[in-house]
């Protein structure tokens, strides 16, 4: 349902009633887009860039609940190099080993397309509502069982939503604590909002 000026409009508390977990909401100026940093190997910026919060005054409701599906596909886009490509023989240019760092950078990808696929189906069924505008502040598709808009986000992005739907983020700004045992998240005791 479109509110005013092509935003979707902001579930009511009824609507919100539907859930088994209340969907929490987190405002969206930590995100940072970095433009022109440049980064060592070891993530230390060696160029600063300019800093910009594309989604400040945005806000997103999410089911605070990670799933492992979406634990793993964090850990498979970011986890280690391929391991069949360690301890090639020869210089690394005879045919031998270049297949293999082929083969071993295939299933890198492979593995990555998986991991990709894995996020955005989870944050498609957990991001209930934003009020997100693209970079010329357009308003963004409903992301809810919608997959596809999130294909069209910066990585970036994607990781942040990531974070803040399994806790990480939130935790760290004080609006939610842990979960007993399951790693889920519950809504901390409200500050008067």
């Amino acid at each position: 349902m479109a509110g005013t000026n092509g935003m979707a409009k902001r579930p009511t508390k009824q609507e919100l009633k539907r859930f088994k977990v209340p969907p929490i909401e987190f405002e969206c100026g930590t995100y940072e887009l970095w433009v022109g940093r440049e980064l060592n190997d070891n993530g230390d910026a060696v160029k600063e860039g300019i800093c910009y919060q594309p989604h400040k005054g945005e806000h997103v409701l999410v089911i605070p609940v990670g799933t492992m599906g979406s634990l793993f596909g964090l850990t498979r886009m970011s986890g280690p190099e391929d391991e069949d490509a360690d301890g090639v023989l020869g210089d690394g240019t005879d045919a031998a080993s270049l297949a293999v760092q082929r083969d071993a950078a295939q299933r890198r990808l492979q593995r990555q397309a998986e991991a990709f696929e894995q996020i955005i189906t989870t944050l498609a069924r957990r991001v209930v509502w934003w009020d997100w505008t693209d970079l010329g502040g357009e308003p963004l598709p409903q992301p809810y069982r919608n997959p596809e808009v999130l294909t069209g986000l910066d990585a970036s992005e994607l990781f942040w939503l990531q974070r803040k739907l399994t806790g990480e983020t939130a935790v760290e700004e004080g609006n939610v604590e842990r979960g007993s045992g399951n790693g889920s998240l519950a809504q901390a005791p409200s500050r008067g909002n």
